[in-house]
């Protein structure tokens, strides 16, 4: 390392120091934030009661003599709030899950703000080479940058910051992805993280399954599901993307650009050096590090499998997962075809249908939220004005959900929306809506119920 290095880090120590001075439980992140000469201090100070660390950090402490445990669960880490403990994690997003199970009872502390601090005396443009930002953590500098000289750390940096799912263009797939999510998290703020890993999971499962193992085992572990479940939640996902223009293309154009970036960030991936931006892009796609760079290292395979240069790589890669869409647009149309045959009378439209108005004209989806077109005023706004005998107001939760429509689904709006609400995951299940001369029968019920038909399904 170097002696820049080394006076920032010892700068910073004693402010670490006075933050552990109190019981409870520190999580020191991101990795790459010099945590084992930190640790080390404070134990051999005698600053804190307990430490655990990642296996790795772990050992090369305890073979230095310092009593350091291996990572416990968040219960075992509760109940000895009242200690002065402190835990080098793995990953920052194993500190964002941690902070959410353990609350007020623990506090997380991000060193490169520490480091930043004691860098001010740095030459600028060194400091902007070394510059981390970790979502919901904070920002401030990776001391491993501090490296005068080193042209090839920031082509590394650039190449890594550039797998970002912001700079493929996957941050509004993710967002998508995020209104569809059944599986429940911890919090609101782990599941917007991990959504653009589920987005990413449905390309992968249909254009490369081989290469999904490692983020299909994590996102397993993640959500506490099987991978049947998780499996069928992809390819509901895939549907939905298939079934509408605009998120297609920027799925199929996003997933070939992170195959070419991939394939350009590989050699960086494992290196010591740049530890504390991989961490950074990871978090971003909901990742823990080590699954990230199994999924960067399965992607530029990917790129390597592909009879085409650097240049033609993301058109071919494209024009694969283009394909992909494709059969399922196809697959999907038949089911539409089969059940239209099937049940006379009865109008079957697919989820971007109904976003469009098609179903009810006076409800439309608006950037992924549900909105009511109407000229009323003052107490009459948002009232549904179909006759439908559903008067009350539309109302969003969270810009996804909507307020209780009724106890049937409804003739008008209220019924586009419930039915909007209950197929928006995925276009497995169709949205359907009864002619009126056909209001009769069992044909109303079998709408209620929704038609979830699978190609080659009966509707029987």
């Amino acid at each position: 390392m170097s002696e820049l290095y080394w006076r920032v880090v010892e700068a910073a120590y004693p402010h670490v120091k006075r933050l552990v001075g109190r019981p409870g439980v520190f999580l020191l992140a991101p990795p790459g934030s010099s945590r084992g000469y930190i640790l080390e201090g404070l134990l051999r100070e005698g600053a804190v009661d307990g430490a655990y660390a990642y296996p790795r950090l772990a050992e090369e402490l305890r073979a230095r003599g310092l009593a350091v445990g291996d990572l416990p669960s968040a219960e075992e880490l509760e109940r000895g709030a009242d200690r002065r403990v402190v835990v080098a994690v793995e990953s920052s997003l194993q500190a964002v899950e941690l902070k959410e199970r353990l609350g007020k009872r623990a506090k997380l502390i991000y060193l490169p703000r520490y480091f930043k601090e004691a860098a001010k005396v740095v030459d600028k443009k060194l400091l902007q080479v070394a510059e981390v930002e970790h979502r919901g953590l904070g920002e401030g500098i990776s001391p491993k940058f501090l490296r005068p000289g080193d042209k090839e750390l920031k082509k590394g940096r650039d190449a890594l910051l550039a797998l970002s799912p912001g700079a493929v263009g996957f941050r509004d797939v993710a967002r998508e992805a995020l209104g569809g999510l059944r599986f429940k998290i911890a919090s609101a703020f782990l599941a917007e993280l991990l959504s653009p890993a589920f987005a990413v999971l449905a390309v992968l499962q249909a254009a490369a399954p081989s290469a999904a193992g490692p983020l299909l085992a994590f996102l397993e572990k993640a959500v506490g599901t099987g991978g049947e479940a998780l499996g069928d939640f992809a390819a509901r996902h895939l549907e939905l993307f298939a079934g509408r223009r605009e998120p297609r293309d920027k799925v199929a154009a996003g997933f070939a650009m992170l195959v070419r970036r991939a394939l350009e960030a590989e050699p960086y991936i494992d290196d010591d050096r740049l530890e504390a931006v991989v961490d950074q892009v990871a978090l971003e796609w909901g990742m823990d590090a080590k699954t990230f760079k199994a999924l960067v290292k399965n992607l530029a395979a990917l790129g390597k499998n592909r009879a085409a240069g650097l240049e033609r790589l993301e058109e071919v890669v494209r024009r694969e997962v283009e394909d992909v869409f494709k059969k399922v647009e196809d697959a999907l149309r038949e089911v539409k075809t089969q059940v239209s045959g099937l049940l006379a009378g009865v109008k079957v439209a697919f989820v971007d249908d109904v976003e469009a108005g098609l179903l009810y004209h006076n409800f439309v989806v608006v950037g992924g939220a549900p909105r009511v077109k109407t000229r009323a005023r003052g107490r009459g706004a948002g009232r549904c004005g179909c006759g439908c005998g559903d008067r009350r107001r539309l109302r969003e939760a969270g810009g996804r959900g909507f307020g209780e429509v009724g106890k049937g689904w409804g003739g008008g709006f209220g019924g586009a929306a419930r039915r909007w609400q209950v197929h928006a995951g995925g276009l497995r299940g169709l949205a359907c809506s009864l002619a009126r001369r056909d209001r009769r029968r069992g044909l109303r019920q079998g709408c209620k119920d929704g038609l979830r038909l699978r190609p080659g399904e009966s509707a029987e």
